[in-house]
């Protein structure tokens, strides 16, 4: 009988080596680095204004110990990539619908969103979906422009 990833084993039970392994296993199953997203929404909706953010759902869904999909909650506030240089810009927003890549940063980023400077972590996160940072298309469909 196979046993998903992530599940305990018997042989995780034999030995600190497979006790450890296991462990480390568990936490690395909780970081977050990159997932395909759908935009729900955007705050821009294409006109000169600063970078906004969108809400995206995650596309692949968590799977529990019996196989079954679950679902993650929407990302809220995400702000998206611009290709921007001083005050020109290729201003394309995303639309309800794109599908994109969300990345993660390796730790709190709600600071330097706030003030948009450098600054200190705001709490100890780490690869959480809280610092997650919008980054563009895949997978859509032909242009019409």
């Amino acid at each position: 009988m196979s046993v998903p990833v992530g599940m305990l084993q018997i042989p995780n039970l034999w030995g600190d080596f497979n006790n450890v392994s296991f462990a480390i296993r568990q936490a690395l199953a909780k970081i977050q680095t990159a997932m395909l997203v759908q935009v729900v929404s955007c705050t821009n909706d294409g006109g000169v204004s600063a970078v906004g953010s969108v809400n995206v759902i995650i596309l692949v869904n968590q799977q529990n110990s019996a196989g079954i999909g679950l679902q993650e909650g929407q990302l809220v506030n995400l702000p998206y990539m611009r290709i921007q240089g001083g005050a020109n810009a290729v201003i394309l927003d995303p639309q309800p619908g794109d599908i994109g890549i969300a990345v993660f940063a390796s730790r709190d980023i709600s600071a330097v969103i706030a003030t948009k400077k450098q600054a200190n972590p705001a709490t100890f996160r780490t690869y959480d979906f809280s610092d997650g940072l919008y980054v563009g298309g895949v997978l859509n469909g032909v242009p019409s422009q």
